[in-house]
Formats: structure tokens, sequence, C-alpha cells
């Protein structure tokens, strides 16, 4: 087997690419879901969390955690 340098590099920035937009689109489903049940909530590239505010309801809790996985 002959290793190819340039498609080695291709799919190693594909998946790293690939990694980080799908982490962020993954955040950005909880941030949405909380955002219209009214909470103030700020991104980063690990999580979404909570600024301020009352701390939500269990259902709130459920969508919010669901919205994540849903836009994944």
């Amino acid at each position: 087997m002959i290793f190819e340098k340039k498609l080695a590099t291709c799919l190693t920035l594909g998946f790293i690419f690939a990694t980080v937009a799908g982490t962020l689109s993954h955040e950005w489903g909880h941030y949405i879901v909380a955002k219209s049940l009214g909470y103030q909530v700020a991104i980063n590239y690990a999580s979404t969390y909570r600024t301020r505010g009352t701390y939500p309801t269990p259902a709130h809790n459920f969508w919010f955690t669901l919205g994540g996985p849903v836009q994944t």
C-alpha cells in the first residue's frame, strides 16, 4: 500500500473542520432552544450555558437538552 501524503493531509484537515463545525452547530441547537424559551444564554466551543435569570423548569431543561442532538 502506498502512502499518499496529499490525500492524508486533505482527510486530516477535513476531519478537523468537520469536528469543529459539528460541535459548534450542536451547541447552536441548544442555544436556539434556550433563547426561544426566554433564557439568557451564552455559547462557546464546548458548551452552552445560562448567564443569568431563573433556573429552567424540568420541561424546559428537557427541551434545552434535546435541542443539540436534534440539530446534529
